[in-house]
């Protein structure tokens, strides 16, 4: 048996494996949307932030965020303030690398359990994700 037909078809297994186009695409787990602190006054700040831990580019833009607080079962869109401008700049982040912004919550927010939505494009696949973030609660 020629030695030369063995070997091809292994080349080209070994070479498709190691095709990008084989890569997996990222997981939700390995993009997360941080807030900090736990605990935010009606009026006060969530810092925001965003780690991939993919193994890809993403982009991403924490200003046009939203906020939703939980009314039971389901999570409700709340207002977050009048008057926010957003320059709608996409930030790449590389695999590893995190990005910090900041959200303010409006006055009249009620106390209750809260959390930050966003929307991230995984570069290499023209998609778009929603991440969601930890759970905070607000408190008069």
């Amino acid at each position: 048996m020629n030695n030369a037909r063995l070997v091809a078809p292994v080349f080209t297994i070994a070479a498709l494996a190691c095709s990008p186009a084989f890569d997996a695409p990222p997981t939700l787990s390995q993009i997360t949307l941080s807030v900090t602190p736990s605990v935010i006054t009606p009026g006060g700040t969530a810092e925001l932030e965003l780690a991939n831990g993919s193994p890809t580019s993403i982009g991403a833009n924490l200003c046009p965020s939203t906020v939703e607080r939980r009314d039971g079962s389901a999570w409700v869109l709340v207002a977050t303030g009048q008057g926010v401008f957003c320059q709608m700049i996409e930030h790449v982040l590389a695999p590893g690398a995190r990005y910090t912004g900041v959200k303010s919550l409006d006055p009249a927010v009620v106390a209750g359990t809260y959390r930050v939505r966003t929307s991230v494009e995984i570069l290499s696949d023209h998609a778009s994700v929603t991440v969601f973030s930890n759970s905070f609660t607000v408190q008069p």
